[in-house]
């Protein structure tokens, strides 16, 4: 993957290579993995704190591949082209942009008085990793920007509901077995 996430993209389109994105993915969830471990060293200790760093590898890989099955049916619902490559690499990128952004926040967790510059880590990963995914669906699926808005839309409304409907299900659940 070369620096400029714009010929990244229009690389991966025109290689269309599913091996090469599936093994970004997993450098993407290991560089999460690695990332968690190193947050929650004051934490957690000994192999708790690795049981947690390969739970968060595992959670970002299915998010992944999951995710990009679903940004695929929704782009080919609205009339777009691509398969489910299309859909993973476009979800693939922008979690690479993250994970970074999370992996320079945690190694500047061993230094003192860093909250400003974690901040702007924040800021400079997180708008990387929203415009490479509106870029990358743009691009992969040959969509216009008015219908990649509607997808990320759509897909930003998938993940709020199935957050909202896993807490009201744990919640119910809760409070069922506070009533025995």
């Amino acid at each position: 993957m070369c620096l400029d996430p714009v010929k990244t993209i229009l690389k991966a389109k025109k290689e269309k290579n599913m091996a090469k994105t599936l093994g970004f993915l997993i450098i993407t969830s290991l560089i999460f993995g690695i990332s968690s471990i190193l947050l929650m060293k004051n934490f957690l200790f000994g192999s708790t704190a690795l049981i947690f760093g390969v739970a968060m590898f595992l959670i970002s890989l299915v998010f992944a591949l999951v995710f990009g099955l679903t940004i695929q049916i929704s782009v080919t619902i609205l009339g777009g082209k691509g398969k489910y490559f299309e859909g993973l690499t476009s979800i693939t990128y922008p979690l690479f942009y993250l994970s970074i952004g999370l992996l320079a926040i945690s190694l500047l967790s061993f230094l003192p008085f860093t909250g400003a510059l974690n901040i702007i880590i924040i800021f400079v990963s997180f708008a990387t990793a929203v415009s490479v995914l509106y870029r990358g669906i743009k691009e992969l699926f040959s969509l216009d920007m008015v219908t990649t808005f509607v997808v990320v839309s759509i897909q930003t409304l998938v993940i709020v509901v199935a957050i909202y409907s896993t807490m009201m299900m744990n919640l119910g659940t809760m409070m069922g077995g506070m009533m025995l």
